[in-house]
C-alpha cells in the first residue's frame, strides 16, 4: 500500500473495555475515546446470546490487526529480541498495564508501525451501529442493532471505543440466560475494576491509501448493483462447502453467480464446478448474466451468525469490484464488504474511481443534504428529498460524496442513511483525491488530451496498446503520452507506455520508457503516470463508447461476448468476438476453453456491417437456445 502517512491521530481511553458482573446480571463496558466524549449509551440488551455472537463476529474481523507488524523487515529483525521480552512479561501484567507496555514498546522500537483503527460506534435513537475495518483494507464489517434488541437511554453521536483481544475474550463469557446491560462512552471507565482502569493512549498514523480504500468501498454501496436474494440455508450450504474444500495454489477460485430474472440464482464454485441453486426469492434484475467474485473466503467469517439469519442478500457491482454480504437477523443486521481486488491492483482501482471520482467538485446540494442529515441524525433518501427540495439524483450524488468524505453511512440493506464522522478530526480531502502523485498526474494528462492511444485487438479478444504493423510502419505504432515542456527543454517530452489486456480484462506486461519506471526495482514496480494515463484513457473511452452504442448500434465494430448453458455436470461455453470484418467463435466446456482444447470457427465478411449483423444474430440464437449472457 502507498506509504503516505498523514498526521498521527490520538486516542485516549480511561481504561480497557471489559465485561463486569453486576447485581444479578452482567454489564459490558465499552470505553469511549475521551477526545470524542459526549455520545453515550446506557441500555439493556434483550437478546444477550445474539448480541454475543454478533459482536464476536465483528471484532474477530480485526483481531489480527492489534498485533505488532514491523514497518520494515529490517526493523522487524532488529527489534525481535525486545519484542520477545515484552511478550514474556505480558502475562504477568494487568490488561491496562499490558496495553501500556505494548504501546510503549512500539513507540520506542518502531514508531512508524501502526495497528488497526479501533471500532467506530454511531449512536442514534433508532439504532446502534458498530463499524470495523481490517488492517489490509480488505474487509469492512458493520453491525447494526435495532431498537428491538435494546431499550434504554441514548445520547446520539459517533465515537471510537477501545477494542482488542481483551474485550473479544470477555464477549465469550456473556451468559445468554442472564440479563445484560451495555454501556458505551468515555465516562464508563469509572465503573471498571482496578485491573482495567487507567489511561491508555494510542497515537496512530493511518496511511492515506488505507483510508482512501475504505471510504471508496463504502461509497460503492450507493452504486446500483445486482442484488442477489438468499435464504439462511443458502448461506449455510455455501459456507459449508468452502469450509470442507480448499483450492490449491494456482487453481481457479471464482464464485460465479448465474442470474436470470424470475429464476432462483445459481452459484458455481471453482475449481470443482460445484453448483448450487438458491432457495430464496427469485432474482429481480432486468437481464440475464453471470458475474464472478473472488473474495469468497472472507464470507466464512459469517458462520457464527447463521442461527439468527432470516434473509440475506449479496450486492454485486461487477467483476473484481466491491461485494456486500448483508444478513437480516431481525433485531440486528450484519454487513460484510470486500473490495474485489487487491489494494496494489492499480488498474481495477482506476476502474472503480471512474464510477467514484474524488477529484471533482462537490455535487449540487451537497451542503444542504449534509446539514439536513446532521439535524435528523438518520433519514431515508425520500426524507432528504423532502427536507432539501432536491431531486432524488442530486440527493444520491450528495450521499455518495458524503460517504467518500467519511461523513455519511448508508446501510446496504435498509438504505437508511446516517450522519457520522468516520475518522476523528475528519479526513484531508485533498490528500485522498488520488492514491499517489503519479495517479493524480495521470488524470491531469488525460484531461489535457495528452494521451495518444493506439491499440490492436487480437482475434482471441486480447488487447495490445500498439497499432498493428503496416507497410509504412513495419514495427507498428506505439501508444504515447506527452508532458508539457520545461523552460530548459526544446520540445515536449514524449513517452511510450506499453500494456496488454487479456480477455478477462486483467492487465499484464506493463512498461514505459520514462525514468520513473526504469528506476524501480523488479520487486517494487509501481505504475508511472504515463502507464496509468494510458489505461485510464482506454477505460474512459470504453465507457463513452458503450453509452454511444446504446443509441447508435452502427458504431459497434469490436465486441466480445460470452454465453453459458448450465448442464447437469458442467457448462457449455461459447466465446464470440467481433473484430471489424471478422467474427470468431470458440466453444466447449469451461475446462476445455481454459486449457485451449475447445473448438474454434473464424468467419470473414465483406464489410463491418455484415460482420456485426452476423455477430448479433449468433448472440440472439444462443440466447434463444437458453444460454446466459456472461459477458463482463
Amino acid at each position: 500500500m502507498n506509504p503516505r502517512t498523514p498526521k498521527p491521530r490520538r486516542f485516549t481511553y480511561g481504561g480497557i473495555s471489559s465485561l463486569v458482573s453486576s447485581d444479578g446480571g452482567q454489564k459490558l463496558l465499552l470505553v469511549g475515546d475521551q477526545e470524542r466524549a459526549g455520545p453515550r449509551a446506557d441500555v439493556r440488551i434483550t437478546a444477550p446470546g445474539a448480541f454475543r455472537e454478533a459482536m464476536s463476529t465483528l471484532l474477530q474481523l480485526i483481531e489480527r490487526g492489534y498485533r505488532y507488524y514491523p514497518s520494515t523487515p529490517e526493523i522487524g529483525a532488529s527489534v525481535g529480541e525486545s519484542y520477545d521480552k515484552w511478550k514474556q512479561a505480558a502475562p504477568n501484567l494487568s490488561p491496562v498495564e499490558s496495553r501500556r507496555a505494548f504501546m510503549k514498546f512500539i513507540a520506542d522500537s518502531d514508531p512508524d508501525a501502526w495497528q488497526v483503527m479501533d471500532p467506530v460506534v454511531t449512536l442514534s435513537q433508532d439504532a446502534i451501529t458498530f463499524e470495523v475495518f481490517d488492517r489490509r483494507a480488505r474487509i469492512y464489517g458493520a453491525l447494526t442493532i435495532n431498537r428491538g434488541m435494546f431499550e434504554g437511554d441514548i445520547t446520539p453521536g459517533t465515537l471510537h471505543i477501545e477494542g482488542g483481544k481483551d474485550v473479544l475474550e470477555d464477549l465469550s463469557l456473556i451468559d445468554s440466560r442472564s440479563a445484560l446491560s451495555l454501556k458505551i462512552g468515555a465516562e464508563v471507565a469509572a465503573e471498571l475494576d482496578d485491573r482495567h482502569r487507567g489511561e491508555v493512549v494510542r497515537e496512530e498514523s493511518f496511511p492515506s491509501s488505507w483510508q482512501r480504500q475504505l471510504v471508496q468501498m463504502l461509497a460503492a454501496s450507493t452504486l446500483p448493483g445486482r442484488k442477489v436474494p438468499m435464504a439462511r440455508v443458502d448461506i449455510f450450504n455455501i459456507l459449508r462447502f468452502l469450509r470442507l474444500n480448499r483450492e490449491n495454489s494456482g487453481d481457479p477460485s471464482a464464485m460465479r453467480f448465474a442470474l436470470v430474472p424470475g429464476d432462483a440464482p445459481e452459484i458455481t464454485i471453482e475449481p470443482w464446478e460445484w453448483r448450487y441453486t438458491c432457495s430464496g426469492a427469485p432474482y429481480a434484475g432486468e437481464q440475464s448474466e453471470i458475474i464472478g467474485l473472488w473474495d469468497r473466503r472472507e464470507a466464512m467469517d459469517l458462520q457464527r451468525l447463521l442461527p439468527f439469519v432470516q434473509r440475506a442478500q449479496v450486492q454485486l457491482l461487477g467483476e473484481a469490484q466491491p461485494t456486500f454480504w448483508t444478513l437480516d437477523c431481525g433485531s440486528f443486521s450484519f454487513t460484510l464488504a470486500t473490495p474485489g481486488f487487491r489494494p496494489m491492483n492499480w488498474s481495477r482501482g482506476l476502474m472503480m474511481d471512474i464510477h467514484l471520482p474524488r477529484h471533482t467538485a462537490n455535487p449540487s446540494g451537497y451542503d444542504a443534504v449534509l446539514a439536513a442529515l446532521k439535524a435528523a441524525g438518520s433519514a431515508s433518501a425520500g426524507e432528504l428529498c423532502s427536507a432539501t427540495s432536491l431531486s432524488a439524483a442530486d440527493v444520491e450524488a450528495a450521499v455518495r460524496r458524503g460517504c467518500q468524505n467519511g461523513l455519511v453511512l448508508q446501510d446496504p440493506l435498509s438504505k437508511r442513511i446516517f450522519a457520522r464522522e468516520l475518522f476523528a478530526g475528519g479526513v484531508n480531502v485533498e490528500e485522498l483525491k488520488f492514491r499517489s502523485g503519479q495517479e493524480g498526474k495521470a488524470w491531469r494528462l488525460v484531461e489535457a488530451g495528452r494521451v495518444d492511444k493506439r491499440l490492436t485487438q487480437r482475434p482471441t479478444g486480447e488487447i495490445d496498446f500498439v497499432e498493428a504493423p503496416t507497410a509504412d510502419n513495419p514495427a507498428g505504432v506505439s501508444s504515447s503520452v506527452t508532458e508539457p515542456k520545461h523552460p530548459f527543454q526544446e520540445k515536449e517530452p514524449r513517452f511510450t507506455p506499453k500494456l496488454e489486456v487479456n480477455r478477462a480484462g486483467a492487465t499484464r506486461k506493463p512498461g514505459c520508457t520514462c525514468t520513473y519506471w526504469k528506476r524501480q526495482t523488479a520487486s517494487t514496480k509501481e505504475p508511472c503516470a504515463h502507464l496509468q494515463a494510458l489505461w485510464l484513457k482506454h477505460s474512459l473511452d470504453v465507457q463513452e463508447e458503450k453509452q454511444l452504442e446504446k443509441t447508435d448500434p452502427g458504431r459497434i465494430k469490436v465486441r466480445n461476448s460470452t454465453f453459458v448453458k448450465r448442464r447437469k455436470n458442467d457448462e457449455e461455453v461459447h466465446e464470440i468476438t467481433l473484430m471489424f470484418r471478422r467474427v470468431t467463435e470458440s466453444w466447449g466446456t469451461r475446462l476445455q476453453l481454459r486449457d485451449a482444447h475447445g473448438r474454434r470457427q473464424v468467419q470473414i465478411f465483406h464489410s463491418v456491417a455484415d460482420a456485426r449483423e452476423a455477430f448479433f444474430a449468433r448472440c440472439a440464437e444462443l440466447e434463444l437456445k437458453g444460454f446466459l449472457n456472461a459477458s463482463s
